[in-house]
């Protein structure tokens, strides 16, 4: 079962701030290059080394902007949900190749009907190589 991403998911997945999680060419280019800096006086401070795979897609992508997509393609394809309920969140995948590379994501709105609107829920996922998308669970 997938979950919703948050502190929780970046606390099980964290960045890594070593230079051994570099591999072993680019980690000898990173060194030389550090060395260049603080042999000219410069300062180096190493926020981020490696993002896990869990993580990496939104490296790629701005959630932001993936957001936004999901929300033009809702608003243009969808009209039955009503706009100001739209909410859509990144989900968390489950561990191992079978999930790298596919964003999974859950979209929530209230959906037109009489008398009154009714909550709608449902979970996607695409895959960023095949732009396959699914639908996890409604």
């Amino acid at each position: 079962m997938s979950e919703l991403s948050g502190a929780a998911w970046v606390a099980q997945f964290p960045t890594s701030r070593s230079l051994d999680d570099l591999s072993p060419g680019f980690k000898a280019s990173v060194n030389d290059f550090i060395g260049a800096v603080k042999a000219a006086g410069g300062k180096v401070n190493i926020a981020a080394t490696y993002r896990p795979p869990e993580r990496a897609y939104l490296s790629e992508r701005r959630w932001a902007d993936i957001e936004k997509m999901i929300r033009r393609a809702i608003a243009d394809f969808e009209p039955r949900l009503l706009p100001g309920s739209v909410v859509v969140k990144p989900m968390r995948q489950g561990q191992g190749d079978a999930t790298y590379n596919i964003l999974q994501f859950e979209i929530s709105a209230m959906l037109h009907m009489e008398p009154y609107p009714v909550e709608f829920t449902v979970q996607s996922a695409v895959d960023l190589e095949t732009n396959r998308i699914s639908i996890l669970r409604s």
